[in-house]
This record gives C-alpha cells, sequence and structure tokens, in this order.
C-alpha cells in the first residue's frame, strides 16, 4: 500500500517539474512561425467545431420538430384541409429540397430551377445556381433567365476585384517585409502575423463579393449555347434556273 503511494507522490512530482520544461518548450516553438500558424488553426477549428456545431445542432433540430408537425399534418387526411395540404405539400417538398440544394424555392420557382438544372447539368451545378439566384428570373412557363446588372452592381464587381487585389498585395508585401527583417521578436512576429491573416483574409471576402455575378454569367453564357443548339437548321431554298 505504501509503495502504491510513493509511485503515486513519484508520478505528481515528475508532473510538477516537467512543468516549466514543457512551457519553456513551448515558448521556443511559439517564437518560430510554425508555431503561430498552428495555435491559429486550432482556434479556429475549436471554435467552428465547439459553437457553431452546437448552434447548428439547435437549429436542426427546431426544424426536424417542424418538420414531424407538417409530416403529421399530411398523414391525417381525413381530418386535414385539402387546400392547406397542398400548401403544407409544398411546404415540405421546399424543405427537402433546400437540404438538397440550400436554396429554398416554392413549387413554381422551383420547377424553373430543375428545369434550369437540367438542361445545363454538363456545366452548370447547383452551387452555381445558388450564387446567382439574386439575378435568376422566373416565368409562369418554368423559363429561367438571368437579368442584366445594374450601374451599382457592376461598380461593385470592379471596386471588390480591386480591393480583393489590393488587400492581397498587403498581405505579400507583409510577408516579404517579415522574411527580409532582421528583428524578429515575439511580438513583431504577433504583429505581423495578424496582420497578414486579416489582408489575406480580406481579400478573399471581397472576391467572394463576385461570385453571384461570375455564376449569372457562367448560366447566362450557357443558357445562350443551349438555345442556340436548339434552334432548328434552315436551308436556303435553291434559286430557280435561269430560262435558256
Amino acid at each position: 500500500m505504501s509503495e502504491d503511494i510513493a509511485k503515486g507522490i513519484h508520478s505528481a512530482t515528475s508532473v510538477v517539474n516537467s512543468i516549466p520544461e514543457f512551457m519553456k518548450a513551448l515558448t521556443d516553438v511559439m517564437e518560430t512561425p510554425y508555431g503561430w500558424i498552428i495555435l491559429a488553426v486550432i482556434l479556429i477549428w475549436f471554435l467552428l467545431n465547439k459553437d457553431l456545431s452546437r448552434f447548428l445542432n439547435i437549429f436542426e433540430t427546431k426544424e426536424k420538430k417542424r418538420l414531424d408537425k407538417l409530416e403529421v399534418y399530411v398523414n391525417n387526411k381525413e381530418a386535414a384541409n385539402n387546400e392547406a395540404l397542398e400548401v403544407i405539400k409544398d411546404l415540405r417538398d421546399a424543405h427537402y429540397f433546400k437540404v438538397a440544394t440550400d436554396i429554398y424555392a416554392e413549387k413554381s420557382l422551383r420547377d424553373s430551377l430543375i428545369n434550369l438544372h437540367k438542361k445545363t447539368s454538363h456545366t452548370i451545378n447547383w452551387i452555381n445556381i445558388k450564387r446567382a439566384m439574386p439575378y435568376i428570373n422566373a416565368d409562369s412557363t418554368s423559363t429561367v433567365s438571368i437579368r442584366d446588372q445594374s450601374r451599382s452592381e457592376k461598380f461593385g464587381y470592379f471596386y471588390n476585384l480591386f480591393t480583393g487585389w489590393l488587400f492581397l498585395g498587403f498581405a505579400v508585401a507583409l510577408s516579404l517585409v517579415f522574411i527580409f527583417s532582421n528583428d524578429r521578436v515575439l511580438s513583431q512576429f504577433a504583429l505581423w502575423i495578424a496582420s497578414t491573416l486579416f489582408c489575406a483574409f480580406f481579400a478573399m471576402f471581397a472576391f467572394s463579393q463576385n461570385f453571384p455575378i461570375r455564376a449569372a454569367k457562367k448560366i447566362k453564357t450557357e443558357l445562350e449555347k443551349v438555345s442556340t443548339t436548339n434552334v432548328p437548321a434552315t436551308t436556303e431554298a435553291a434559286p430557280p434556273e435561269p430560262d435558256v
């Protein structure tokens, strides 16, 4: 019994004595670029997998309860009102369509989008369609068209490009300054990594603002190709032979 206690005390003492060595090793690692990058990745992973997943679980539970209530009403045909039943079936289908494509669309719009995907699925996927939704028009015949961008939207497109390349240049410049700098202390490195990551992330964010317009242009080009392909070829009649 006394031997077990002595072994436990010895193990605990070893752990306590190893803490300063561990802290020193951690400090040495943090003074290198790789240490801060690893720390940033770990922190981002922890935040996304803890808080975000908890929020998504709450949202999914709420949606599941809502869908269960709709299913109960649809299956109870004797008590359900016919007109309300059509609406609820449409809402149920819209829910499953959103789960599959991340696009909420009721029957008319949903049929139009499905028709669009059938025509262009060889080059256009549902991610492209989702991004282009602000520019998609659909009529009662399930025909989809892409509206033109307004002047402000065109200006915003080029402004986002300019801003994205500007901040990406800042990120590259900050990296070069630090690489060729002679003074590399921990505080300066922390400031550099924070500034570089901010510029890089902001540049990516600026570029991402143009995804909807890029997707809309891609769909519009593909629709024009499809309409050109579907136009029947016309043959010109041969000119009459001259009388001899």
